[in-house]
């Protein structure tokens, strides 16, 4: 990495020629979220909500409470809330009380929700493509070895 040099900062920042790391990745962040909206938005959804669908489709044999959902997607609880609450309003997901504790709500799939399942899969596998599409096998397992390196930090 070049040196930084701090009197052309901001305009090495948001050059988008950067050779600034943290550009790069923020630039294939939105590269790979536009795929992902390209699927998802005639269906109003976001990648958050689809993220809920694909998990509750897929485990349709284990009660998924608020919770899990925040354990699962590392996110708090106010925007786990929010999403609920919109995929509720939208007749995707319902709410059933817990038989043995009153406190929670056990989620699950609406038959609409359940037909949501498929297009929000095919949103995410569309974004994994993209690699697909620009590297080789070899560079995409490197590459994904490589993210997961970074994320145990």
């Amino acid at each position: 990495m070049p040196d930084f040099d701090a009197r052309a900062g901001a305009e090495t920042i948001l050059s988008t020629s950067s050779s600034l790391l943290v550009r790069t990745v923020h630039d294939l962040d939105k590269l790979v979220f536009k795929r992902i909206a390209d699927v998802l938005d005639p269906h109003g959804l976001s990648q958050t909500q689809a993220l809920f669908i694909i998990y509750l489709g897929y485990n349709t044999d284990e009660a998924v409470y608020q919770s899990k959902l925040e354990k699962a997607f590392g996110l708090s609880n106010p925007t786990v809330t929010a999403s609920i609450r919109s995929l509720v309003k939208k007749g995707v997901i319902y709410r059933e009380q817990d038989k043995h504790d009153g406190r929670f709500f056990q989620l699950f799939l609406t038959d609409y929700g359940k037909t949501l399942y498929a297009p929000c899969i095919e949103a995410f596998q569309k974004a994994d493509e993209l690699f697909g599409e620009l590297l080789s096998p070899e560079e995409v397992e490197t590459f994904r070895h490589l993210l997961q390196k970074l994320l145990q930090r």
